[in-house]
């Protein structure tokens, strides 16, 4: 796998990376919280469940905006828009378990809902 700081790390090597899709599925699988930022959200679209269906089948996700919103919808996910460009949006879904923020802005927002679950 190539190691990247810039977003096409994660939108095209973790998306199809069979380690990282694997682990995805083992912490989701294990009943652990899976979160991500902005452009991360690629890194959840090809995740299949032992059960065949995608992890993101039937859920409202966030991430990024334009191509992330046609492949997200491709996996089964329902895209949700922020109320206006660059606003923090933050989606929680599957019970609180499958935190995705949609943009850096998103990031604080996020790691509150985070430290929330981990506390509860």
């Amino acid at each position: 796998m190539r190691s990247s700081t810039r977003e096409d790390g994660l939108m095209f090597d973790l998306a199809t990376d069979s380690h990282s899709i694997a682990l995805i599925r083992q912490f989701w699988e294990s009943a652990k919280i899976v979160s991500t930022v902005c452009h991360g959200t690629a890194a959840i679209l090809n995740v299949k469940l032992s059960n065949s269906s995608f992890l993101l089948s039937n859920t409202p996700v966030n991430g990024f905006a334009n191509s992330e919103e046609d492949e997200t919808n491709s996996s089964g996910g329902k895209y949700e828009k922020a109320s206006a460009n660059w606003a923090s949006h933050v989606v929680v879904a599957k019970d609180g378990r499958l935190l995705t923020g949609r943009n850096p802005e998103s990031a604080k927002n996020l790691a509150k809902v985070i430290l929330n679950k981990l506390n509860t």
